[in-house]
């Protein structure tokens, strides 16, 4: 759960401002980066806290 948070934490870009944890891991093109690999149970997990897209 910690390397989730840190993972979808990790897309922020300090000279655009954007990104940051913003729960954007729950999808499909982020969950799917080489460096999020293994974390579709930890999403699974959190899948009935989370809104729905």
């Amino acid at each position: 759960m910690l390397r989730l948070a840190w993972h979808d934490a990790g897309t922020y870009d300090a000279k655009k401002k954007t990104g940051g944890p913003n729960g954007s891991i729950r999808f499909k093109k982020e969950l799917n980066r080489p460096h999020n690999k293994g974390l579709e149970k930890a999403v699974a997990f959190c899948g009935e806290f989370m809104i729905k897209p």
